[in-house]
């Protein structure tokens, strides 16, 4: 990939470059993250990509392969926190069960004899879906409806597969590859359905979190509960904003319990008629007025899509 130097801008191969040092060639200075240039097992650290509550994410290369991937090293503050490092693992764990072209691939992870805990996943060399919808807005029809097919049936796999919840749908936990395909990433509130029982608490993003979290009803946490952070995400795709918004996180809360939003095809004027209320449909306050499965979200997108396609034939 193209690795880029926080202090002078330039960018680099990485795979035609040697970055090993963390150092950059062209000004000197040290790349941008606490374990640059340091050695994670058979991984060489490059430089930070992106930080979080829980990680960092570096840009590194796994020489044996001759292969970037993207790695989640603990931040050091939590190092030695067991519930930190629970989280941590549970994620690598999670993202471990479930195989699919649209779900980020788990690679690796351990402690390794530094005791530098470690998660490396597949890079995927883009940006994420918030990157480009602050950027560009609402995408075009064909594109967010493209978006939406491939991640719900990622997301109708992982159900069958292991009745995965994310737990924390939305764009900013979406990556973009090079050729417009999805990735869902970030599976660090990951629950499954043999564990759901034991859920006590939920940092869920407050755009998008359903209504029963807010009242802190844990026990409804299920595929429902994605459905909804899943319709908030299409609804910003196709408007360009989240159905409900403010600021205020406390008011955002509020409006959830509260508020109807506004469907799409009265907001937009023109626009399918059967995707908005079935979007509407998603956003219901009662989970049992969602659609019922993961299936029947991605067999109606699907639909949409190809009734789409044939028109423009």
């Amino acid at each position: 990939m193209l690795y880029q130097c926080n202090e002078c801008q330039a960018s680099f191969d990485t795979l035609k470059t040697n970055l090993a040092s963390g150092i950059c060639p062209a000004c000197g200075k040290k790349f941008k993250g606490d374990f640059a240039g340091t050695v994670v097992r058979d991984f060489i650290v490059i430089g930070e990509l992106a930080r979080g509550a829980n990680g960092v994410v570096y840009v590194a290369q796994q020489p044996l392969l001759c292969r970037d991937v993207a790695m989640k090293l603990i931040l050091k503050e939590h190092e030695n926190d067991p519930e930190h490092l629970e989280q941590f693992f549970s994620e690598a764990r999670a993202a471990a069960r479930v195989a699919h072209p649209n779900i980020v691939q788990a690679l690796a992870a351990g402690v390794d004899e530094n005791k530098v805990c470690y998660f490396a996943m597949e890079l995927v060399e883009g940006e994420t879906l918030e990157k480009q919808l602050d950027d560009f807005g609402a995408l075009e029809f064909s594109q967010a409806l493209h978006i939406a097919v491939r991640l719900a049936e990622a997301l109708a796999y992982a159900w069958r597969r292991v009745k995965l919840v994310h737990g924390d749908i939305k764009p900013a936990n979406v990556l973009m590859t090079p050729e417009g395909e999805p990735k869902l990433a970030d599976l660090g509130q990951a629950h499954f359905g043999d564990d759901i029982t034991e859920v006590d608490s939920l940092m869920a993003t407050p755009l998008y979190v359903p209504p029963e979290l807010v009242r802190g009803e844990y026990e409804k946490i299920g595929a429902k509960t994605d459905i909804y952070s899943f319709g908030a995400m299409l609804y910003e795709l196709f408007a360009g904003e989240p159905p409900l918004y403010s600021l205020d996180m406390d008011e955002i809360l509020q409006m959830q319990l509260t508020e109807k939003p506004q469907s799409l095809k009265s907001r937009l004027g023109f626009f399918d008629e059967k995707l908005s209320d079935f979007i509407d449909r998603m956003l219901a306050k009662n989970p049992d007025l969602r659609p019922d499965s993961w299936n029947e979200v991605a067999e109606f997108l699907k639909k949409i899509e190809l009734r789409v396609k044939n028109q423009r034939k």
